[in-house]
């Protein structure tokens, strides 16, 4: 379609490098919240920031982690995979400009707290990731690609998730946080399906010597352990069945690594920073297991092993690569890169094993691991926000 063609106000958009694909806006806009939400949240929780925001506590760190970086990262990745899976575009231009001001104009309000109605606040915060889910909906449904037509799925249940949590901010409904861990368990099947499909494959292209190779039976039985895991965490937090099934999902998880050359890819920081990702994926669960049976630890350490870590970790790694790449640019970490992913995995060991081995020092840990992961997204974007904003290197110099 040439500019001409399309509605007016429309062209200079889809003439601009930044709306061409999914990835470019939203890997910015993902990164830029966690480099300023995290920090933020810690000066609130330490006291030197009153709290005005839409959500009171803690909740509002954890949905806008969820709701807003880890949903950003989700559209990104597939506005970006979606047209290789099916050959049909995504959303771009003005269209893909517009969700990405919605994105924006829901942290906003997030933000704005009690300066902004309740349910207009809801409704801007919710609207967006159902209209996403149509752009990855519509290609996969006219390819007949049901072996992801999950994530367009997915992403309508986590938009009934967001209603939730913002209906129980209200006092709508009560769930003692309910949706948060439910969104939680969405993110982390996602990676052990992702992760599953994609970690030893690139081990493997770039370290043949590697012999990096997967088996189904353990990718199967590591996924069906992590599905019953969150279920029974979801029913009954504590106890002998959320316990066994957590230790279970983490021993598998770490059963089914073993074969994937991890060894050899710490010679690459694009690999590495995966197989470190997956690695926290699996100390997740075994916490989380450990947590259930008794084991005395601060409740969140689980939650933050994911969160920072196997999130934190994983879709920065594969938001370098999958943004290099669909730029056109070598996928080689360079120092401000390889900054990044050492700096996530401090963040995650400050946040998680600093406390589990001394507990009386868990503040300092707090902002040791808060300065890390601000290092971490401040050096991604360095990288990562030139590249979203140029032609893809490739273009330029076949000019």
């Amino acid at each position: 379609m040439s500019t001409a063609s399309l509605p007016l106000g429309a062209a200079p958009f889809a003439a601009m490098p930044l709306f061409s694909l999914g990835f470019r806006p939203f890997y910015v806009l993902a990164a830029a919240s966690a480099f300023l939400m995290v920090p933020c949240w810690v000066a609130i929780y330490l006291g030197v920031l009153p709290q005005h925001t839409a959500f009171a506590g803690v909740d509002w760190h954890a949905h806008e982690m969820i709701f807003g970086y880890a949903v950003a990262v989700l559209v990104g990745f597939l506005y970006t995979a979606v047209p290789n899976w099916t050959g049909i575009p995504t959303p771009r231009g003005i269209a893909l400009a517009g969700l990405a001001a919605l994105w924006l104009l829901g942290r906003i309000a997030m933000l704005a707290g009690s300066a902004l109605p309740a349910p207009l606040v809801a409704a801007v915060d919710v609207a967006f990731l159902p209209l996403a889910a149509l752009g990855v909906l519509i290609p996969l449904w006219k390819r007949r690609n049901w072996r992801n037509i999950g994530f367009p799925i997915g992403m309508f249940a986590l938009a009934a998730i967001n209603l939730a949590m913002h209906l129980e901010a209200a006092g709508v409904i009560a769930t003692g946080g309910l949706p948060s861990q439910i969104a939680l368990g969405f993110f982390a099947v996602v990676l052990v399906i992702m992760t599953a499909r994609v970690v030893p494959f690139f081990t493997g292209n770039a370290l043949p010597h590697a012999g990096a190779k997967r088996f189904d039976l353990l990718d199967r039985a590591a996924l069906a352990a992590v599905v019953l895991s969150i279920v029974a965490s979801c029913i009954r937090p504590e106890g002998f069945p959320a316990g066994l099934l957590g230790l279970a999902a983490g021993l598998l998880l770490l059963a089914r690594m073993a074969p994937w050359g991890w060894r050899a890819a710490f010679a690459n920081p694009m690999l590495w920073v995966l197989h470190l990702g997956h690695f926290w994926l699996a100390l997740a669960f075994l916490l989380r297991g450990a947590l259930a049976l008794g084991v005395e630890m601060v409740p969140s350490i689980p939650d933050h092993a994911l969160t920072v870590g196997a999130i934190g970790g994983l879709t920065l790694g594969m938001m370098a690569r999958s943004g290099l790449g669909h730029s056109g640019r070598r996928i080689v970490a360079g120092p401000w890169l390889t900054t990044s992913f050492i700096a996530i995995n401090v963040a995650a060991w400050a946040r998680t094993l600093a406390p589990l081995a001394v507990p009386a020092h868990f503040q300092h840990s707090l902002v040791v691991s808060s300065v890390a992961w601000t290092i971490a997204f401040a050096s991604f974007l360095v990288v990562m926000a030139p590249v979203a904003v140029k032609p893809r290197a490739d273009a330029v110099r076949a000019g």
